[in-house]
C-alpha cells in the first residue's frame, strides 16, 4: 500500500512600512552681530539620519580652521559658526533625501553700529576745551 505524503509550506511575510523621515523642527532666520557664534538647528522624525548642509545652494564642507562642523545627536542637526562674518550671511539649507528646510542667516557689521549717518557725539572734555578756547579768545 502506498502512502501519500503532503508537505505544506508556509511563508511570513512581515510587511514593514517605511517612512521617509521629515523635518519636524525648521530651519528658523536667525540675525547675529559679527563675530558672535550663532548654531543653526533643525530636526528629523527619525534618528540619525544623513543629511546635507548647504549655504546659498553649495554643499558646506568642514571647515577645521573656523570650527565650522556639522553635528548630528539623534533626530538633531546642527551647525554652529564660532565666529560669524559678513561673508556667512546666505539662505542655509538642509537636505535629508527628498525633503529640505532653509532658513536665512543674517550677519549685521559693527562698521553698521557707527555709520556717519548717525549723530556724532564730543566726549564732555573735548566740549569743555573748546569753550575754554572760545573763553580765551574773547
Amino acid at each position: 500500500m502506498a502512502v501519500a505524503r503532503h508537505l505544506y509550506t508556509t511563508i511570513f511575510c512581515d510587511f514593514i512600512a517605511v517612512s521617509k523621515p521629515t523635518f519636524t523642527s525648521p530651519l528658523k532666520d536667525q540675525t547675529v552681530p559679527e563675530e558672535e557664534s550663532v548654531t543653526l538647528e533643525c530636526e528629523l522624525s527619525k534618528p540619525d539620519q544623513k543629511v546635507i548642509w548647504l549655504k546659498d545652494g553649495k554643499e558646506i564642507k568642514p571647515d577645521k580652521k573656523r570650527g565650522i562642523i556639522p553635528k548630528v545627536e539623534g533626530t538633531k542637526h546642527s551647525l554652529t559658526i564660532p565666529k560669524a562674518l559678513k561673508d556667512d550671511t546666505a539662505e542655509y539649507s538642509v537636505k535629508c533625501g527628498d525633503e529640505e528646510t532653509k532658513g536665512k542667516l543674517t550677519v549685521e557689521g559693527t562698521s553698521e553700529q557707527n555709520s556717519p549717518e548717525q549723530a556724532t557725539s564730543f566726549p564732555l572734555a573735548t566740549t569743555s576745551l573748546c569753550s575754554i578756547i572760545e573763553c580765551a579768545q574773547a
